[in-house]
């Protein structure tokens, strides 16, 4: 014995004359539904979404303005410990952060081992608050990062979402050659 459709519609309070124009009128909505969400989708894929992003920027840019902690969704992914997203990995490209840090990684590492130096013990957590702090205030105003305001500045990006991809760059860079640290 099969399932039997019109018994399962008459349950459902339905007449037997309703299911063709019901079941045409659903069948027909489907596809018009399908066809047109399947388009917008497929737009949505071709065009960008920095919009979104900027927009998104600008309002972690507020929260941050009034002290507010917030997490940077688009540039860290939500993890322990933090690292960047592949966007804050791109911006972190894109900015020159990756060529001052691979320049100046002996300049860096020394600032942050000086920064290290004022606790008694160090642990991974420590290396990469201090690395953050470095970067987001320390550095900030350093004319180190003069390219990176610039270009900052021109994209319309919130410069401690990218500070902060840096430092966890620099975190992981030091750790690697501070075994000793847990």
């Amino acid at each position: 014995m099969g399932f039997d459709i019109f018994g399962f519609i008459a349950s459902l309070g339905f007449k037997k004359e309703f299911v063709v124009p019901l079941g045409t009128f659903f069948m027909i909505a489907y596809l018009v539904w399908e066809l047109r969400l399947g388009k917008i989708l497929n737009n949505l894929k071709d065009k960008s979404i920095s919009p979104i992003t900027k927009a998104i920027i600008e309002i972690q840019t507020i929260f941050g303005t009034m002290d507010k902690k917030i997490q940077y969704f688009l540039t860290e992914k939500s993890e322990s410990p933090l690292s960047p997203s592949e966007y804050g990995l791109q911006l972190f490209t894109e900015s020159g952060l990756k060529e001052i840090l691979e320049n100046k990684q002996t300049i860096l590492f020394g600032k942050l081992k000086t920064k290290l130096s004022h606790l008694k013990v160090v642990t991974s957590y420590d290396v990469q608050e201090q690395s953050i702090d470095l970067f987001t205030k320390d550095l900030l105003h350093d004319p180190l990062l003069a390219e990176v305001k610039t270009y900052v500045f021109h994209k319309g990006i919130d410069i401690i979402a990218i500070l902060r991809v840096a430092s966890f760059i620099l975190r992981d860079k030091y750790l690697k050659e501070h075994s000793e640290i847990k």
